[in-house]
Order: structure tokens, then C-alpha cells, then sequence
């Protein structure tokens, strides 16, 4: 028998009888024993918890290591935590399903999450803020919550409306959970305490012993506690404590615990609740009361506490909602005391002035209930407005002026500035929307409130309101019309549409009432956009034109030159759906050209290689740009320029294959050409641009049906074509010109192989009409693109054969190379020899409508005396300054002219060319100035005063127009020209302006006329250069328009203008200069204007009556000039000696120069003054050009430090004159590259 069972008879018998065990005397009281067994101590405490328990911790400690991440705003880590929620929940997906209820906690962790992501995307500001890879978490974590809340979309939606449903209960479950642990917990501390005092007390003898006391302690304490002994340590024991609990009892417990935590809550709360409160004192939070108890609402006292609320507006801490709110219950009030319209709007403006303050960054935009507030409310100010027409309104009324108790009732507020600024709000809300968004759509329904409260304002304005407000109403709704298309009146252009007629309506009011050119120029570019939009072709292209918008918009600002692109860009879609290709490509060109088509279309920004934008530059670009749904397709922009180029391009191609001289109508499409020729491998096409590039090569080929598959299929007709309304039109337009440009090119390239073709058989291959292939042909002989001729009994093509051969081609290409490298090199061989009389540099770029021109001069003077007419000898160079002129070709008759230095724009129309044109006689050697009766008959040279600007505006004037129709005449071209001209040279100061504007405009104009050949400029030069023979014809012309402006000139400056290098001018012979130094020198301009042709005749007059004083200062001065051709000399000697000493020279023979041109009179008091500045500063200087005023010029030693130069400039610069440093024997006339 084992030691448990030992005495169990004794024991048995106790129970039975119900006895009691008493201790015996002296023996301490029994206390329980903890039996601590191996087993026990070896092996830790097992908790053993349900699934449920187990799964739900699991999505509590995740929640919760969410809500940490979430405080930190670590977006990365949060992407993570909800990853791995995700996948608990998939585990305790089956525990769930029992519950048949989604846990509530799991729900509100999903419903703040989403706020959260929320909250953080509406934080513009903060996002920018945002790490790299905090960013890419939060775009991530927000579409996949988006995605994810898809499948809880009904309980998330029912735990928004009842948040606090269930709370109760789920917090009592937890509750009881962490109860019971905490009871646990405590119960297993007091027995381990209890065990240790047991264990260090008792002590056994044998194991029987031990046995029998344990048992005996244990009876004991068993009858003690039966017997409700109260003993420390005691635990009664009784038969329900073993007994299971009936079902209703369990439930009935935990409600009864339940109420006791309730009410221990209640008694807690009752102490108050926390509340979060604001830096520094604690606030006491009440609604502010308007009035005292017994104050008396009227007028007085309302606008006394509007001002008082208005007062606080801007102010740092101001509560802005608060604000708000204040004078909406303000407006209340005096509604409901009946004070009057008057100052209920009166507050109503400051109530919208409040909305619009919300939002202190002017370039991010409002909430959206504040602006369904700001909608709202500009509504009701126009109900006001519109029902209390006897109130006066206006800017102009100051805030004494103000009455709003009795009538007539004059109230201080703009309506127009309200609605304005509400438009330009709704505009931002658009721009921060993402465009791809419902968000966007929701946004966009509100442009129909939009434009109705802008009707509204209108109707109010327009029997009341001044011009000025009704051309800006009326541009804000033009605005709103412009780029929308009414299917209507596209398809019934005959018949009056009524948004077309109420636009013309507008926009001719703002062409004849508007004072300010912005409102004009747009309202003028928005009509021509809307008539573009439905294909009015004509009428959009002929009010464009007409506008001559095209040669002032640079001038505008910026949002009005997008509106330009935008219109231009409209326009040639629309002359690409007329089928007028050539006027699509012109007007797409400069869009396309450049790769920033988005950028300059205000439809996003592109990354800048050169440099990066600054933040602020980024927000204001970023406010330019437009809401998406104004957009224009780029994509179908891109394929309509390149088709048309491809139309254009390709046949010409075809027609100037040996051409050396082949122009570039289309960069970008060549660009494209030769992307695609250096890939290694082709494979189909797949892109748009592949698509077009595989039909240009098809169509060089006259391959006209392979050439139409590549540009109209199922891919381009997804990608493009679709697009258009009315696609299938547009694709047989596309398909007929490719036809047609598919014969042309197929003429050009096979012309050589054919004596004759038949045209019935050119109309079966092409598959047009025999009328339209006749027609084809017929212009190709009449432009003289063909060689043939048309026999019209056969209907037959006869070939001329006047074309060259490829060998004869070939030949004809190597003469004109060997040409080109014959000048090259004589100009070599001059530059080493110093001579730089027939030098040819700078540039030039004459051409067609498209084309610009820019001629480029580098003119001035050196050692020049300055009475060219009298004395007799004189040395003149040019130094590195510049003219330019640009020629454009004009199909009009008529001239525009454009020089800013002059501040000369002028438009000379037909009529004043018909009649200089007719009074000139000559040929291309022999010219003839018009007489004064011819001249006082042209409008564009009346004279507004005497003045020399005026004099000198008239001049350039003359001589623009001269040459033009002279040379006009003797080719018998019937064109016009657009000439814009810029020098750097001050204009009368003595340095050759007016030959070098002549030089560049002669050369110009006899290139454009084609009296002289067009210069070749290189990809590696950037100047084309004129042959001898030519420039002699150029510096011809250049004299006449010298003559023109002063009467009998030299020829010196025109001289120096058109070969550049310096010349020596004797007794009426000009001869290039030997030797030139390399040396520079500092032109110093005294800003005083003066006329050659005055100071001339003076000189002259002076000399004619004083010969024998005269005459001998004059015979000095060609001593002088003959000294310096020696001095030159030196200076060019590679011995340095030689050249201080040459330097040395030249530095007294300027000073004593200077002395004579004194005595001629033709110097000045600021000329002395420079002259003396320098001596000094140690410099020598003397005056250029013919004196009185203009400039002066002193050299620059090789060994002069820069500190002494930058000190003479500095010094100049104090005496208010210009200074250039520059360098002596510049090049002439010359042609730059593209």
C-alpha cells in the first residue's frame, strides 16, 4: 500500500462522524502548505487562451504598432503594418466567421486609417515635406486601402454612422478579460507568499511523519475553515465552489459586474473630463454674445460691432471660422431687427471677404466647404443685388460716404471683384484635383453654378455697370464659352447658332469699347479659337490675320501668349481638317519645333536640362496651368504636324535630291527621319511617330497605298483619327492628299526614267480622278517643278529632258564645293597677312514667310577725321559691335518695319508704295534719290516734330522703303517684307549706325530679290559669306541708302560696313589698309545726339569763308593720318620694342588730333571733359565720327592693368557716359547660319 493511503481508516471514521480535529494545547494554529513539486519548479506556468483570444491579440498588437508609426507619420512603416493586417485577418478569417460578426475594433482601425491617408493627401504641403520613400508609401497605402475597403464597404459605412454602437460592450469583454488576469496575477503572488512562510516553518523528521503531520495540518485547516474560523491564512472551501454554475447564472455575474464598473466610471467622470487646450492660459470657451442684455439693435450699433469683427481680420491668432460665424449671426440680427437691405449687404461682402481670407496661401486653393460657402454666398449677394436695384454700389464710394440706414442707400463693395474672384477660385479647385479622379468630375458639375451666377452679374452690370466692368463680364463668360464644342453648329454653320451669336455679340463690344489691350487681344483669340473649334476656317484665319496679334504678342503676358499658342495651335488643326496642309504646318511649326508643345500650352512642365526651377518659379508655373479639361490631345497634335510635314516634306525631298542647297522645311520631321534610319534593327511600327516614318519611306517610293495603311489603321484610328468629330471625313482627306502628294513624288524621282506617260494610267496607279491627275501636272509645268509638257489629244505627259543627270548633278555639286574652298581659303591666306579689307564674318538669314533673316554688322571707326567731304585723307575701322536685320516675306503688299532703337514700328500700306514705286526710275547700277514732292506725298513720313528723333525716324524710314521698292521693281516681284532691326551701336553718336543699318538691309534685300547669291553657311560655321563681286554690288547699295539719310557722304562708312577691316580713305580713293593692329580700345559715348549732315555743311561754311585759316588745319590733319598709317606699322611688328614704341606714337598723334579738331569746332564740352578724364588716368583719347556730341574712343595699351581700366570705367560711369571695350578691325557684312 503506498504512504497516500496510510491512517485513511482513522480518517474515514472522523468524516463519517462529523467530528472536529482540535489541536492539541501549545500547538500553533495550522496554516495551508504549499506542495511545490519537480515537476512544477522545472517547467514555467501554461495560460492556455481560445483562437479567438489568440487571433484578436494577434490584430490588437499590430493596431496598436499602427497607431506608433501613425503619430510618427512613417508612411513606409505604415504601408507595412497594414500588410500585415491584411494577413492576420486572412488567419482569423474562420474564428470570425463563427462570431458572424466583423470585430469592431478592426472596423474603426480601418475607418481611421482611411481618414488618416486622407488627412495626409489633402496636405499638399506636407506631402512635398515628405521623404522619398514616405511618399511612394502613402500613394501605395492609399490605393491599396482603397482597394481593400472595397470588401467591408457596408459595415464601414454602418460603423461611420453608429461609431459608438457596440463600443460598450467590447470594452466591458476587455474589461473582464484584463479583470480576471489582474485576479490571476494577484492570487498567484499571495499563495507563493503564503508557500515561502510555510516552507520556512515546518520541518519534517522522516518521510512518514511528514506524511501523517501534512495530512493532520490539512484536516485541520479543512475543519477550521468549515467551521468559519477567521484565522490568517484560512480559505473556506465548500461544495459550490466545485459544483458547475447553471447558464444564467454565468451571464447574470458578469452583468452584475458589469453595473459596478459603471457606476465606479460615473463616480470617476463626475470629477470633469480633459480637455485639450491651447498654449498659455487656459480659455474659457462660450459663445460670444453680440449684444448686452439690454442694448438696443439698430444701425449704429451693428456697424459698430461689424467693425469691431472685421477689425480682427489679418490679425495673428484670429480664428478665421469664428469670424465667419460671427457676422453670419451678425447678418441674422439685422435681419431680423429689419435694419434694411443696405447693411444686411454690407455684411454680406464682408462675410465673402471672409471666405476668400480662409485660406492665407493665395497659391494653394480652398476646402470644398468653404467653397460651397463662397457659391452660396456670392448667390445670395447677387439675390440682393438683383432685388434692391436702388442701392448704389461701387469701389469708388469711400467707407464715410457709406449709407446704410435711410434712403437712397449707398453701400462700398465691387460685385464684379467678388464673382472674379470666386471664378479664379474655381479654377484652382480644378488645378489641385486630381484629373483622373471622380473628385474631378464632382468639381467640374460646378462650372454650371459657375456660369450661372456669372449670367446673373452680367444681366445686373450691363444696364448699369461701366464699360470698363462690362468688358471684363463679358471676357470672364467668353472665357467659359471659348473652348467648347456645340456639335449644332458645326454641323449647320449656314444657320445662326445662338452661343456663336452671343459671343460675336461680345467680343465686338470689348473690340470697340476696351481701353486696355489684354482684354482685346484675348477676347480676339478666344473667337478666333471658338470659330476654329467648328471648322470656320476662313473667318479664324482671316481675324488672325487681320489682328496682327502674330508681330505683338510677344509683348503680352504670359497667360495671354498660352492663350496664343493655344489658338494657333486650333487653327492649324482646323486647316488640317480643310485640307489646307501647308497652313497647318506653318501654324504648328513653332509649337512643335521646339519639343515643349506641353509646356507652352500651359499643360505641365517639363524637366529643365540647363537649369532647375526654384520653388517659387514651380508655384507660379503651376498656377498657369490649365484644368484638364481644357486640354488639347498633344499626341494627335504631334501626328497632325508630322503627317503634314510628311506631305509637304517628302515630295520636295523627291524634287531637290541633288540639291547641295536643299532647305529644311521641317527640323523635327527630319529629326525623326534620321532617328529612325540609325536604328540597327526595324521592326513594325508601333508608336505614332514609327507609324509616320514608315509612311514617309513608303511614299518616297510613290507607294501611295502601303503609305495610307501605315497612317490610317485600327491602331492610328484608336490612338488619333477617333478623335476628331467627324473621323471619317478627316480620313479621307488624309487618304486624298496622300495620293496626290504620292504622284507628285512619284513625277519627281521616276520623271528621268520616262519620255512619256500616259494620264489614265497615272489616275489607275493612284486611283484618282483623270481631272485631278491632269490638274496635278498642269501646275508642276506651270511652277516649272516638271520638265514636260501636256499633249491633250493623246492625254499623254511628254518629258523634256532638261534636267542634269545624276553624274551631271554630281559634277555641279564639286564645282560649287571647290568654289567655296577656293574663298575659304584666300581668306586664310589674308588673315595671316593681316589684311582684312575683304574679311567676311558675321551673319544673315533671308527667306520666305517662314524663314527669319538676320543680317549682323560690325561697324566703326578709328583715327577718322571727321569732315569727310572737305579734307582729304582719313583712316576708318570697324570695331566689334553689331546691326541686325531680319527679312521676312509677306504675301501682302506692304512693308513693316521694326527698329527699337529709334523706337520706328510703322505698317507702310500699299498706297504709299504704289506711289514711291511709280517715281522711281534707274536700273540695278545707276539709282536716283525721290525728290521732296514725292516725299511730302507718303503718309509714313510726316514728321510729328522737329525733333532730331523725329528727323532720324523719318530718315530710316526713307530708306527702308527705297531700297525695298527699287529692288521690287527692277525683279518684278509683287511680295512684301516684315524688317526688324537691332544694333548694339548708339544710334548719333558718331560711329556709322546708319551705314550699318544700310550695309545690312542692301545685302538683305538684294539676297531676298536674289541680285546676289545666298551665302552658305555650314553646320560648323555660323556665318555665310558673300563673294567680292557681290559685296561690291551690296556696298553700292549701301551708299545709296547713305545718300538717302545724309545727302553727300563719304562712302567711308558704308565702305567699312559692308568689307570690314579698316580702309584709308585719299582725296575720294578708299583702299584697304595694309596693316591693322589687333588692339583694343574703350568707345566711350557721351549720350549727346548730333546730325553729320549739320556739322558738315558747318566745317564747310567755315572753311569757305576763312580759307587761309582752314585750309592748313585741314593739311595737318592729313599729315596726322599718314603718320598714324606709319605708326600702325610698328605696332604690327612682332618686336616689342617697335610696338611700346609704336603705342607711344600713336598716343601723341591722338592728342594732337583732338587739338585740331577743336579748332574746326567740331568738339564738345563733354568731349573735352573725356578727353581730360583720360590724360588723368594716363589714357589718350579723341573723338570719332563727325563731333558734336556722339563718342569718343581712347586706346588700350597691351601692359595697362586691369585695375587702372576699371577704374577710368568707373570713373566715366560717375560722369553718366556708356563705355564698351572693344576691339579695332572687326569683320563686315555677313550672312548667319541657321
Amino acid at each position: 500500500m503506498s504512504r497516500f493511503f496510510k491512517g485513511s481508516d482513522s480518517e474515514s471514521d472522523s468524516s463519517s462522524d462529523s467530528e472536529v480535529n482540535v489541536p492539541r494545547a501549545g500547538a500553533p494554529a495550522a496554516r495551508p502548505v504549499a506542495y511545490a513539486f519537480s515537476d512544477d519548479e522545472d517547467e514555467p506556468k501554461r495560460i492556455v487562451r481560445s483562437a479567438k483570444d489568440k487571433r484578436f491579440d494577434e490584430l490588437r498588437e499590430i493596431i496598436k504598432k499602427m497607431g506608433n508609426h501613425k503619430k510618427i507619420k512613417d508612411m513606409a512603416s505604415v504601408l507595412t503594418d497594414f500588410e500585415e493586417l491584411g494577413k492576420a485577418y486572412e488567419k482569423a478569417k474562420k474564428v470570425i466567421e463563427k462570431e458572424n460578426q466583423i470585430p469592431r475594433f478592426f472596423l474603426r482601425c480601418l475607418v481611421e486609417l482611411e481618414d488618416f491617408v486622407g488627412e495626409c493627401w489633402e496636405d499638399r504641403e506636407g506631402r512635398k515635406a515628405m521623404s522619398k520613400n514616405n511618399a511612394k508609401g502613402l500613394t501605395t497605402l492609399r490605393q491599396k486601402l482603397k482597394k481593400y475597403n472595397r470588401d467591408f464597404e457596408s459595415d464601414v459605412a454602418s460603423y461611420r454612422e453608429n461609431p459608438d454602437e457596440g463600443e460598450e460592450e467590447e470594452a466591458a469583454d476587455s474589461a473582464d478579460e484584463e479583470s480576471e488576469d489582474e485576479a490571476r496575477v494577484e492570487l498567484s503572488k499571495a499563495k507563493s507568499k503564503e508557500e515561502a512562510k510555510a516552507s520556512k516553518k515546518v520541518t519534517y523528521d522522516d518521510d512518514d511523519d511528514d506524511d501523517d503531520s501534512d495530512w493532520e495540518m490539512s484536516s485541520d485547516s479543512s475543519s477550521s475553515e468549515s467551521d468559519g474560523g477567521e484565522g490568517p491564512g484560512t480559505t473556506v472551501y465548500t461544495a459550490a465552489m466545485f459544483l458547475k454554475k447553471q447558464p444564467g447564472e454565468e451571464k447574470k455575474d458578469k452583468k452584475e459586474k458589469k453595473e459596478k464598473r459603471a457606476k465606479k466610471q460615473r463616480e470617476v467622470d463626475e470629477g470633469g473630463e480633459w480637455e485639450e487646450v491651447t498654449k498659455g492660459a487656459p480659455m474659457i470657451k462660450e459663445a460670444p454674445k453680440m449684444f448686452a442684455k439690454d442694448t438696443e439693435v439698430n444701425h449704429e450699433a451693428v456697424v459698430k460691432k461689424l467693425n469691431e469683427i472685421i477689425s480682427a481680420r489679418g490679425k495673428k491668432g484670429t480664428d478665421r471660422n469664428e469670424q465667419i460665424a460671427l457676422l453670419t449671426e451678425l447678418q441674422s440680427i439685422s435681419n431680423a431687427n429689419n435694419l434694411g437691405p443696405a447693411i444686411s449687404m454690407k455684411i454680406m461682402f464682408h462675410i465673402i471677404a471672409a471666405i476668400y481670407d480662409y485660406n492665407p496661401n493665395i497659391a494653394t486653393c480652398m476646402r470644398s466647404e468653404m467653397w460651397e460657402k463662397c457659391v452660396k454666398g456670392v448667390g445670395e449677394l447677387l439675390d440682393m443685388v438683383e432685388g434692391n436695384a436702388e442701392i448704389t454700389i461701387g469701389e469708388h464710394i469711400l467707407e464715410e460716404n457709406e449709407n446704410v440706414t435711410t434712403e437712397p442707400y449707398r453701400v462700398r463693395g465691387c460685385v464684379l471683384t467678388v464673382v472674379e474672384r470666386m471664378d479664379e477660385e474655381f479654377t484652382k479647385m480644378l488645378q489641385a484635383c486630381d484629373a483622373h479622379s471622380t473628385e474631378y468630375v464632382d468639381r467640374l458639375k460646378d462650372e454650371k453654378d459657375v456660369c450661372i451666377l456669372l449670367d446673373r452679374l452680367q444681366a445686373y452690370l450691363v444696364p448699369r455697370g461701366t464699360t470698363e466692368e462690362i468688358c471684363r463680364v463679358y471676357l470672364r463668360r467668353i472665357e467659359h464659352l471659348y473652348y467648347k464644342f456645340d456639335p449644332e453648329a458645326y454641323d449647320n454653320p449656314e444657320i445662326e447658332n445662338k452661343y456663336f451669336k452671343e459671343m460675336e455679340e461680345m467680343c465686338k463690344f470689348i473690340y470697340a469699347k476696351d481701353l486696355t489691350d489684354r482684354l482685346r487681344t484675348r477676347s480676339m483669340l478666344c473667337q478666333i479659337y471658338h470659330q476654329a473649334l467648328h471648322d470656320r476656317w476662313y473667318e479664324a484665319r482671316d481675324l488672325m490675320l487681320m489682328s496682327h496679334l502674330q508681330d505683338t504678342i510677344q509683348h503680352s503676358d504670359v497667360p495671354t501668349q498660352i492663350l496664343y499658342n493655344r489658338t494657333m495651335v486650333q487653327l492649324g488643326l482646323c486647316a488640317f481638317r480643310k485640307g489646307s496642309i501647308r497652313d497647318a504646318h506653318n501654324a504648328l511649326v513653332d509649337i512643335q519645333s521646339g519639343g515643349r508643345a506641353k509646356e507652352l500650352l500651359a499643360q505641365g512642365l517639363l524637366l529643365q536640362r540647363q537649369h532647375e526651377r526654384t520653388p517659387e518659379q514651380e508655384k507660379i508655373e503651376k498656377r498657369r496651368l490649365l484644368p484638364y479639361h481644357m486640354h488639347i490631345n498633344l499626341e494627335l497634335l504631334e501626328c497632325v504636324y508630322l503627317v503634314s510635314a510628311m506631305l509637304i516634306e517628302v515630295p520636295y525631298m523627291a524634287a531637290h535630291e541633288m540639291d547641295a542647297r536643299r532647305r529644311m522645311i521641317s527640323k523635327n520631321f527630319h529629326h525623326v527621319m534620321r532617328m529612325s534610319e540609325r536604328q540597327a534593327l526595324t521592326g513594325p511600327p508601333e508608336s505614332m511617330r514609327e507609324h509616320v516614318v514608315a509612311a514617309s519611306k513608303a511614299m518616297k517610293t510613290g507607294n501611295w497605298k502601303e503609305c495610307k495603311n501605315f497612317i490610317i489603321n485600327e491602331k492610328m484610328n484608336a490612338k488619333v483619327w477617333e478623335l476628331f468629330y467627324k473621323s471619317d471625313t478627316v480620313q479621307e482627306m488624309v487618304t486624298g492628299k496622300i495620293q496626290e502628294e504620292s504622284l507628285r513624288t512619284y513625277l519627281f524621282t521616276y520623271s528621268s526614267v520616262y519620255d512619256s506617260l500616259c494620264l489614265q494610267t497615272l489616275a489607275d496607279m493612284f486611283e484618282i480622278d483623270t481631272g485631278i491627275v491632269h490638274s496635278i501636272i498642269s501646275k508642276m509645268i506651270i511652277n516649272e517643278e516638271l520638265m514636260a509638257s501636256l499633249d491633250e489629244p493623246t492625254q499623254t505627259v511628254i518629258m523634256h529632258r532638261t534636267e542634269p543627270t545624276r553624274l551631271q548633278s554630281l559634277a555641279l555639286q564639286l564645282s560649287e564645293k571647290v568654289s567655296s574652298l577656293v574663298d575659304n581659303n584666300e581668306r586664310i591666306m589674308e588673315l595671316k597677312q593681316g589684311n582684312l579689307f575683304f574679311q567676311k564674318s558675321g551673319g544673315n538669314k533671308i527667306g520666305s514667310k517662314v524663314t527669319t533673316s538676320r543680317t549682323a554688322i560690325r561697324i566703326g571707326k578709328k583715327e577718322e577725321t571727321n569732315v569727310k567731304t572737305i579734307h582729304r585723307e582719313a583712316i576708318a575701322g570697324s570695331v566689334s559691335l553689331r546691326t541686325t536685320v531680319k527679312i521676312r516675306t509677306l504675301d501682302l503688299n506692304q512693308v513693316t518695319l521694326d527698329f527699337s532703337e529709334l523706337n520706328v514700328k510703322e505698317n507702310i500700306d500699299s498706297a504709299d508704295l504704289g506711289k514711291l514705286e511709280s517715281s522711281l526710275s534707274g536700273s540695278l547700277d545707276e539709282l536716283n534719290i525721290p525728290s521732296e514732292d514725292v516725299k511730302n506725298t507718303l503718309t509714313c513720313l510726316q514728321l510729328k516734330d522737329s525733333s532730331l528723333e523725329s528727323v532720324l525716324k523719318q530718315q530710316t524710314i526713307l530708306t527702308a522703303i527705297c531700297l525695298f521698292c527699287y529692288l521690287r521693281k527692277i525683279s518684278g516681284k509683287q511680295i512684301g517684307v516684315d524688317i526688324v532691326g537691332q544694333s548694339n551701336l548708339p544710334i548719333g553718336a558718331g560711329l556709322g549706325s546708319s551705314a550699318s543699318f544700310s550695309a545690312c538691309l542692301s545685302a538683305g534685300l538684294l539676297t531676298l530679290f536674289g541680285f546676289v547669291q545666298r551665302p552658305e553657311c555650314s553646320e560648323k560655321e555660323s556665318m555665310g559669306f558673300w563673294s567680292k563681286q557681290d559685296l561690291e554690288l551690296i556696298n553700292k547699295w549701301a551708299y545709296f541708302g547713305e545718300k538717302i539719310i545724309h545727302g553727300t557722304p563719304s562712302g567711308v562708312d558704308n565702305s567699312v560696313a559692308t568689307f570690314g577691316g579698316a580702309i584709308c580713305f585719299q582725296k575720294g580713293i578708299i583702299s584697304p589698309l595694309e596693316f591693322i593692329p589687333q588692339m583694343k580700345i574703350l568707345l566711350i559715348n557721351t549720350k549727346i545726339p548730333r546730325s553729320t549732315k549739320k556739322l558738315v555743311r558747318l566745317v564747310r561754311e567755315r572753311k569757305e569763308k576763312n580759307p587761309e585759316i582752314y585750309e592748313p588745319i585741314l593739311q595737318s590733319m592729313d599729315e596726322i593720318t599718314n603718320a598714324v598709317v606709319k605708326t600702325y606699322g610698328e605696332i604690327c611688328n612682332n618686336d616689342v620694342g617697335s610696338q611700346s614704341s609704336g603705342f607711344s606714337n600713336l598716343e601723341e598723334l591722338i592728342d594732337v588730333n583732338q587739338h585740331l579738331l577743336q579748332a574746326l569746332g567740331v568738339s564738345h564740352p563733354a568731349l573735352d571733359d573725356i578727353c581730360l578724364t583720360c590724360i588723368r588716368s594716363e589714357f589718350h583719347a579723341k573723338l570719332t565720327g563727325a563731333g558734336g556730341g556722339g563718342c569718343a574712343y581712347c586706346v588700350i595699351r597691351p601692359d595697362v592693368s586691369e585695375e587702372s581700366l576699371e577704374a577710368l570705367k568707373l570713373e566715366m560711369i560717375k560722369r553718366d557716359f556708356d563705355c564698351w571695350e572693344c576691339t579695332l578691325g572687326g569683320p563686315g557684312v555677313a550672312m548667319a547660319g541657321r
